[in-house]
């Protein structure tokens, strides 16, 4: 069982949104479980830590921004992907933005993925 600190620890990290913190003190009492013989326990908190560790990046973060706008863009060429960025800039300036959005440019990015088989299909069919 975790320790008054540490549960107040995991809840402070929690509600403070700090995910270095909440997985530290879980890995402390995983460590704590597997001395008190607890192996069972401590393996599957020590599996969830790492699980959310690779597949969990928060919403707005760089990294996840870059990771979405590049599975937008896999598979296209570079002269599409520079299409693509020159309609969310002028989406952007048309409705007075200051700034293109990741938003944006994904959804171009989508949207000349979503062009490219049609293309090929009539390409084939003359």
């Amino acid at each position: 069982m975790a320790t008054a600190e540490q549960l107040k620890a995991l809840l402070k990290s929690h509600t403070t949104g700090d995910d270095d913190l909440f997985r530290s003190v879980a890995l402390q009492i995983a460590a704590h479980e597997a001395t008190k013989g607890n192996d069972r326990l401590a393996n599957d908190l020590r599996d969830l830590v790492a699980k959310a560790r690779r597949g969990q990046q928060p919403t707005g973060s760089p990294r996840a921004v870059w990771s979405e706008i590049g599975v937008a863009g896999r598979g296209l060429s570079h002269a599409e992907v520079v299409r693509a960025c020159d309609d969310a800039a002028r989406r952007a300036v048309i409705s007075r933005q200051k700034r293109v959005s990741h938003e944006s440019l994904t959804a171009a990015l989508k949207n000349r993925g979503g062009m490219r088989p049609a293309r090929r299909r009539r390409k084939m069919q003359e």
